[in-house]
């Protein structure tokens, strides 16, 4: 919005607009010990406050009360409103101690925390600035409570020409949730995530794959129960944080002749993914392929040719297990 008078039309500005309710800070809220004990002085959740980080080393505190096992989401926006401030978030309890943290995002300086409360009780969540700076024009807005926040989505390719159920991954989000993404015969396709059910970041889209998609079924950790595709095609999948102390590994099992040579590639961080993939091809007693470069970890976006062997493999590719 603008103003036109006179003299002349001003800069248009952008008025934000949400369902939740606003709220501006109000200062003295430097303290957490202070905020906390302020028992009548809790924040509503759901709510958007507005804040600014005035001076050079402020920060501001916002007492909140969680019960155990819930995800308390903590959405703050700077950067992308035309901020200076390059914000921090950080949760502490009762006693002032630190139980989360989180300083940018999904590759952007905006922080997102998903906080799940350990104990039923109050805490306080608290916006400072990275390097300590403070003006006018270090403002922010923080929208928190149990919100349904979607992040991501997988797979992140699906068929041509066809419609494929999207799952949607994020916090506080109903068992199931999906979108129907219906796709043409190539490129990228967004999914038309329901704004009034979920709150969403950044606009989700899904690669057009040019051949059949296939998604890993767990377990598939093993080499007796590798997911069965198909080559040429895609498989889409996902490194589960959950797996155990060895961490999850994805294993996929494909018929290759003897001297074909094939491109094989992995996309992660590419695509706004927090993982970087590790890609090995071995044959079906666990030898490493001769000739592939999937000694060395992948990058965001991936490629090695993997050559199919006639004979024994050396001693240095033999194992069932690579570091």
């Amino acid at each position: 919005m603008g103003i036109v008078a006179a003299g002349g039309a001003s800069n248009k500005l952008k008025l934000y607009a949400d369902d939740l309710p606003q709220i501006r800070e109000h200062e003295p809220n430097d303290q957490e010990a202070v905020v906390i004990a302020a028992t009548d002085d809790a924040t509503p959740l759901p709510s958007g406050v507005w804040g600014q980080l005035l001076s050079r080393g402020d920060v501001d505190h916002y007492a909140f009360t969680a019960r155990a096992g819930e995800t308390i989401v903590f959405d703050l926006a700077a950067r992308n409103i035309g901020s200076k401030a390059d914000c921090v978030l950080t949760v502490v309890d009762e006693q002032g101690r630190l139980v989360a943290s989180q300083n940018d995002f999904d590759g952007g300086q905006d922080p997102l925390l998903a906080f799940e409360a350990p104990a039923d009780g109050r805490y306080a969540v608290r916006v400072s600035e990275l390097f300590f700076n403070g003006s006018a024009d270090h403002y922010y807005r923080l929208s928190m409570g149990r919100l349904p926040l979607v992040t991501a989505c997988f797979p992140l390719s699906v068929p041509a020409n066809s419609t494929s159920s999207v799952r949607l991954v994020g916090y506080n989000l109903p068992a199931g949730a999906s979108v129907d993404v219906p796709a043409g015969e190539r490129g990228s396709v967004s999914l038309d995530i329901d704004r009034a059910r979920y709150r969403v970041r950044r606009e989700l889209s899904v690669k057009i794959g040019p051949g059949p998609e296939t998604v890993e079924a767990e377990p598939n950790d093993t080499a007796d129960t590798a997911t069965e595709i198909t080559a040429p095609a895609t498989a889409g999948g996902r490194i589960d944080a959950l797996a155990g102390a060895d961490g999850d590994v994805d294993l996929y099992r494909c018929k290759f002749k003897a001297g074909e040579r094939w491109l094989i590639e992995t996309e992660a961080a590419s695509w706004v993914r927090p993982s970087t993939p590790r890609s090995t091809c071995s044959t079906a007693r666990g030898n490493l392929c001769r000739g592939c470069c999937c000694r060395r970890p992948a990058t965001a976006t991936s490629r090695f040719a993997a050559s199919i062997p006639r004979r024994p493999m050396p001693a240095w590719a033999t194992g069932k297990r690579w570091n």
